[in-house]
């Protein structure tokens, strides 16, 4: 617990960007964010069993698996 009072939060947390970096990413058009955040389908090739679907900075908005269809991808577990 010292160790704990003694350092700043950002010495103990993890950035969510950062958490999953071992997953391939498949960036997402901002014309498609919303269909992301409602977990709706979008086309991408899953380069995994599981991808992160980020925006054009770089930013995590979700968990993706293959869609119902080759060529797209099923966000299922929404970070936005």
């Amino acid at each position: 617990m010292d160790q704990l009072a003694g350092g700043g939060a950002g010495d103990w947390i993890i950035p969510v960007d950062r958490l999953l970096q071992s997953l391939p990413a498949v960036p997402v058009a901002e014309a498609d964010r919303g269909r992301v955040s409602h977990g709706q389908e979008v086309e991408g090739i899953p380069a995994a069993e599981w991808v992160r679907l980020v925006d054009t900075s770089g930013h995590l908005l979700a968990m993706a698996r293959a869609g119902s269809r080759p060529g797209v991808l099923h966000p299922a577990v929404v970070l936005i």
